[in-house]
């Protein structure tokens, strides 16, 4: 391997999460895989280092991975959260002294390494991590999803309350492009009064086909722990309570699936979304099921003969890769998952419904052909009308914007008007 060129331009993508791994990873790949011209660094700010994407974009010579320094929790603690910070940076008068003590009190060792072309975080959090000064060097910032909603009904609570204003609409969230993966969630950020000038449909680079057979080739295998495999591989994929399940239902059918002698369970779950609902996870092991949250869940999904899904949008990987899939409606009241009535998965209405499906998984009539496939994405991923592939789609987006340079002024006069619309909204109701 030759030396690295820090010299070339470089796209910085944030890892705020385990999500941004999950839906950032696609467009890096495709640029370093497309776009020899580019650097990509990746920071962390969440101990993403060994998972095995970026263990895998690791491989590329142009790809630079970065961890959370102390200067960066200081800076955080002491200025990004503080009164005096937000002071300073809303107001245009104030500006050239913000910059004087970003320039001159908290090292920028990024931007003294690296070429910067363009910044990009995820759903637009900037203003809680925003560690570069991008906002003042004149650097295109672009605000790309962080996740996918599986409910046609989404909410956005920006200006529910006055933090809420305080913490979404600052002026580190004065992006100049806000991506968006469906024609919903655009019509969402119209009513907010974004402009639709920034607002682009980018679809959904991780739940593409293209995507999901590029990670098959080196996603890690899965061996599991069980002394039986002749019985039904069940998956369980559960989020928290906040996506609206009912706690009470929700113990009954685990406690009702612990009980099934001819399944092997793997619950896809984080330990304390457990401590939540108040499962006793010793009972669980003592059951011969097995609690995994570290193994990559679509090396679970590839194991698994039926996946059982409560909350989690990973499920979109499952129907496309053709698994038998049982969806919990049951627990999310007045909400309508985005494949409802497309025949791609079991949609249940009771603990009874979901269990007589398991024991009867042989004679599923649920039979998920390439038509209704195409059908599916067209739902769950924003059309692409250039004749390219997502992941390709966004590359071309992201490159052409590192082209330019923002004025910081106009983009803060744009972001008071924004301010001002939003008040309103928030007045009306």
């Amino acid at each position: 391997m030759g030396s690295k060129n820090t010299k070339s331009p470089c796209i910085v993508f944030h890892l705020n999460y385990m999500n941004s791994v999950d839906h950032l990873t696609p467009i890096i790949w495709g640029i370093l895989e497309k776009y020899p011209e580019y650097n990509v660094l990746a920071y962390d700010l969440n101990n993403n280092e060994f998972d095995f994407r970026v263990k895998f974009l690791k491989t590329f010579d142009r790809f630079y991975y970065k961890k959370k320094t102390i200067y960066d929790e200081t800076r955080r603690y002491f200025f990004l959260n503080s009164r005096l910070m937000l002071f300073l940076s809303s107001y245009e008068f104030f500006i050239p002294f913000h910059k004087l003590m970003m320039k001159y009190f908290i090292p920028n060792r990024l931007f003294n390494q690296f070429n910067i072309s363009c910044l990009i975080y995820d759903w637009g959090c900037a203003g809680r991590i925003n560690y570069f000064d991008g906002i003042y060097s004149e650097i295109p910032i672009l605000s790309l999803p962080h996740g996918t909603s599986i409910t046609k009904e989404i909410g956005i609570a920006i200006g529910t309350t006055s933090n809420d204003i305080m913490r979404e609409f600052i002026p580190q969230n004065i992006f100049d492009l806000h991506a968006v993966q469906t024609a919903n969630e655009m019509e969402k950020f119209l009513e907010l009064g974004v402009d639709k000038s920034i607002i682009s449909n980018f679809g959904s680079q991780r739940f593409s086909l293209e995507w999901i057979n590029i990670q098959a080739s080196f996603l890690p295998d899965y061996s599991s722990t069980f002394s039986t495999s002749n019985k039904t591989k069940c998956l369980f994929f559960l989020a928290g309570l906040n996506y609206g399940g009912n706690r009470i239902k929700l113990i009954r059918l685990i406690n009702e699936l612990l009980k099934l002698k001819k399944i092997n369970l793997i619950l896809c779950v984080r330990p304390d979304v457990i401590k939540d609902l108040g499962i006793d996870m010793k009972k669980i092991i003592n059951n011969d099921a097995i609690i995994d949250y570290k193994t990559p869940p679509p090396s679970l999904i590839d194991w698994s003969d039926v996946v059982i899904n409560f909350g989690s949008s990973i499920v979109i990987e499952a129907i496309l890769k053709k698994k038998k899939v049982i969806d919990l409606t049951f627990f999310q009241e007045n909400q309508t998952s985005v494949f409802s009535g497309l025949g791609v998965a079991e949609e249940t209405n009771s603990v009874d419904e979901v269990l007589l499906l398991i024991r009867e998984i042989d004679s599923w009539k649920l039979q998920i052909d390439e038509n209704v496939l195409i059908s599916f994405l067209g739902i769950i991923n924003g059309s692409v009308v250039d004749g390219v592939g997502k992941i390709e789609f966004a590359c071309r987006k992201i490159i052409s914007l590192t082209h330019y340079r923002f004025n910081y002024k106009k983009k803060l006069k744009r972001y008071n008007q924004l301010l001002n619309k939003v008040a309103k909204l928030k007045e009306l109701k």
